[in-house]
């Protein structure tokens, strides 16, 4: 198993690719100040230059690749809800073809207690 980011990926293929994270605000990356909601009116990501990391990063893949996103998650302390990266919404606006989708859900489990018999 290698862990790599999508900059470190160009150049190379893989037979697997797992994309975690696809949620807007960490892919695309809009910063930490987005993360945070912290105002910074000087910062501004790249769209297109994130857009073209998203691409480097799919077509490494050779017979898999596994795109993932989370309802919720902690960073900086904070929960989070974020929405599902635009740029995987594309591929599913774009008829999907090639594409399955599937939805974990959490269960919760209940604990049984022993009834005494005295």
């Amino acid at each position: 198993i290698q862990i790599i980011t999508a900059h470190a990926a160009k150049g190379l293929e893989f037979r697997v690719v797992f994309l975690p994270a696809l949620e807007s605000g960490i892919f695309p990356f809009m910063g930490p100040s987005f993360l945070t909601g912290k105002v910074d009116a000087g910062k501004s990501f790249d769209e297109e230059e994130e857009r073209r990391l998203f691409y480097v990063a799919m077509t490494r893949a050779r017979d898999g690749l596994y795109m993932s996103q989370a309802a919720r998650r902690t960073v900086f302390g904070k929960e989070l809800r974020l929405t599902g990266s635009p740029f995987a919404a594309e591929l599913l606006e774009g008829g999907g073809e090639g594409i399955s989708r599937s939805t974990l859900v959490a269960k919760t489990r209940q604990k049984h207690t022993q009834l005494s018999l005295m």
